[in-house]
């Protein structure tokens, strides 16, 4: 079983995504919020093993924060950015701080959960 947190702010889109994941049996959704600080708070708590984290999330703080701020906390999580195409340009410093997997937004099940099976694969759970 894989635990995974979501995280976008918009609650239409997050609902999408957990429609898909709840797909697979193997996937366990610990939480769900709207903002990258609010990722960060519920972190210890929630104890996922993948965060999936949209591109453009709101709440205070800038994606490259977030993602340094999640890794110095729980150094082996996993991150999956969701990037739609007006946020492409993020995906390059994204990367070089941490971040494991993209998947291009709209949500779909045939982008989604490839990516979560793999990530599982390397976290052995």
């Amino acid at each position: 079983m894989i635990n995974v947190f979501v995280v976008d702010d918009s609650e239409v889109a997050r609902g999408m995504l957990i429609r898909i994941l709840k797909g697979d049996p193997d996937v366990n959704i610990v939480g769900e919020v709207g903002t990258g600080l609010a990722s960060i708070i519920f972190l210890e708590e929630k104890k996922p093993d993948v965060i999936m984290l949209e591109a453009d999330i709101s709440g205070g703080m800038k994606l490259v924060d977030v993602v340094k701020e999640i890794k110095k906390l729980a150094p082996d999580i996993k991150i999956v950015l969701c990037s739609d195409s007006k946020t492409t340009d993020l995906i390059i410093p994204a990367s070089e701080i941490g971040v494991d997997q993209f998947i291009s937004k709209p949500y779909v099940k045939h982008k989604v959960l490839p990516v979560i099976r793999e990530l599982k694969k390397q976290l052995k759970v």
